[in-house]
């Protein structure tokens, strides 16, 4: 039989998958404009008032779970909106609940969610090197490039790890990036509409190579962290 309180606490999940997506849907309009035209972009996210952080955060948690997103164009316009460190705290935040939510999701749906969203390789890699090092593993995992991170949330949900032991993990080999993108958001508010522009358009030049040669720099940090694991 089914425990109230887990029913219960399944429907908050749910809710706050639903409110989370809507209002990440709702920006998403806006955030495509941020390939055309960025300072179009801040001004209108300027716009929202109170509402602009809160998109922000939905954004992040949402690019969590549904990969199309660029989690590194929203790091740069929090950076660019709220300065380094206002930046980071939204950023971190969103990716926070994004990753608590993908890693619970996976806890409460179970192996058949888990295979939507990662190859069967990469789960059996992320499984085995989780076996050996336990908690280790994923913080590897999250802290060092071109590492599938967001995948990565849903199979330590499949773990038997504590979820906010892994949650801190997650923040914690996040928070580098994060704070680099915002960095790079923030410094660029010194620059006109063409300097951004052209910031904008080399960043999605850099998204493009990682994009085309990811398999080939995964395979190669996966081949650093079994010499690790030999070690």
């Amino acid at each position: 039989m089914i425990k109230p309180r887990r029913i219960q606490f399944d429907l908050f999940l749910l809710l706050l998958v639903l409110l989370i997506a809507a209002k990440g849907y709702f920006s998403y309009t806006a955030l495509a404009s941020i390939f055309r035209d960025p300072p179009a972009f801040y001004a209108q996210v300027s716009e929202w008032g109170a509402w602009g952080p809160i998109a922000m955060v939905g954004l992040q948690a949402i690019q969590v779970l549904v990969a199309p997103i660029p989690g590194q164009y929203l790091g740069m316009a929090t950076g660019y909106l709220y300065g380094l460190l206002w930046g980071t705290a939204l950023s971190m935040t969103g990716l926070g609940i994004g990753s608590w939510l993908a890693m619970l999701l996976a806890r409460r749906l179970g192996r058949p969610l888990v295979e939507r969203v990662a190859s069967a390789e990469i789960i059996q890699r992320l499984d085995s090197l989780s076996r050996r090092h336990g908690l280790w593993a994923f913080f590897l995992v999250f802290s060092l490039p071109f590492l599938p991170t967001d995948v990565g949330c849903f199979i330590a949900g499949l773990t038997p790890l504590p979820i906010a032991s892994l949650l801190v993990l997650a923040v914690l080999g996040r928070l580098p990036g994060v704070l680099l993108l915002n960095w790079l958001g923030s410094t660029s508010q010194a620059l006109g509409p063409t300097a951004v522009a052209g910031l904008m358009a080399g960043a999605v030049l850099v998204a493009a190579v990682m994009i085309r040669y990811r398999a080939q720099f995964q395979e190669r940090m996966f081949a650093l962290l079994q010499r690790i694991e030999v070690s």
